[in-house]
Order: structure tokens, then sequence, then C-alpha cells
């Protein structure tokens, strides 16, 4: 699992694992304040742009590029552009996390073919006809893509749930009481 930030004493901290490894080391180094606000934003960029985590309010737009906007418009007040570090950043984090779990990249693949079935759904003309004057789509065929639309949605959020229990670092407290790193 790839934790970009520790909680220490209340505070948000870079992980000091990640600090030695470029580009997140490059990233830091750059940024000569005394609180390093500008490397923790283009930090969070990262996180928020690839974490799957149920925290991350981002996870859920499909689409990179809005992505991107949603989250860089939230953590700067002036228009933000990714850095070629914080972009460098971005895919070794998809590397950590496609080399650390099968389940993730299964995932993304379901993922990608659910929303292709929903945007087929959701434009499909049922007055479309073919070359001979028939309807090109029988109602129930677009009945039987949608009920495996249900289907599949519910496989993706078992399998979101399994991705998310591999990804998770969690340790055991005296009480036999999971935690995540964040509540240390």
């Amino acid at each position: 699992m790839v934790n970009i930030f520790i909680l220490e004493d209340n505070i948000v901290k870079p992980n000091p694992e990640l600090l030695l490894l470029s580009p997140f080391k490059e990233i830091w180094e750059n940024d000569r304040s005394p609180k390093k606000e500008y490397a923790l934003k283009e930090f969070g960029v990262v996180e928020f742009f690839m974490s799957v985590k149920k925290s991350n309010p981002f996870r859920g737009y499909l689409d990179d590029d809005e992505r991107m906007e949603k989250i860089t418009s939230r953590l700067f007040t002036t228009p933000y552009t990714p850095s070629p570090l914080v972009l460098e950043a971005i895919e070794l984090y998809r590397i950590f996390l496609t080399d650390a779990s099968s389940s993730y990249r299964l995932f993304i693949s379901m993922r990608k073919t659910a929303e292709t079935l929903r945007m087929f759904l959701e434009t499909i003309d049922m007055d479309a006809m073919n070359s001979r004057g028939l309807p090109l789509y029988k109602a129930g065929e677009v009945i039987a893509a949608a009920e495996k639309m249900q289907s599949l949605n519910k496989s993706l959020q078992l399998l979101e749930a399994t991705v998310n229990q591999e990804l998770t670092d969690t340790i055991k407290t005296k009480a036999n009481r999971e935690i995540n790193p964040f509540e240390r």
C-alpha cells in the first residue's frame, strides 16, 4: 500500500519512506518553505488522484481530467497544472498499486467495463433501425444488458471491498481491534 501521509501528533506529514523515492524526494526538496505547504498540496494531488480508499472524496470521478480539475481546484487557490514531477509521482503510485494487487488491476478493468456499459445504456436509441427497417436493438437485449449492469455493479462493489482490504495496512491493538495507520 502506498501511504503518502502519516498522522503524527495530530499533524499530517509525508511518510518518511516515501521521501527516499524519486520523484517524491524532488517534490519535497523543491519546496524551500519551512512548512512545505506547496509540497504537501502536490502530495495531496497525487494521493487524491490515485487513492482507492473509501475516504477519498474524488475516487468516484472516472474521467482523469475531471478528477484532476476537481482536486486541484480544492487544493490550490490559483490555477494549477501538475508538474512533470507530480505526473511522474502519480505514475509511480499507479505502478505500486497495480504491482501490489491483482485485485486492483481486475477492479480497474471491471470499472471501465461498467462505465462503457453504462454509457451504452444511456445513449441507446431504441428507435434506431437497421438497413432492412427492423429495430436495431431488441427490448429483451436491452433489458438483459441492464440486468447485467446490476450484477456487474454488485461484483464491482465486492471487488472494491477486497481491494481496500488488500491495500489498507492494518495492525491489531492489544484488544485485538484492527486500526489503520492514521489511528495509531
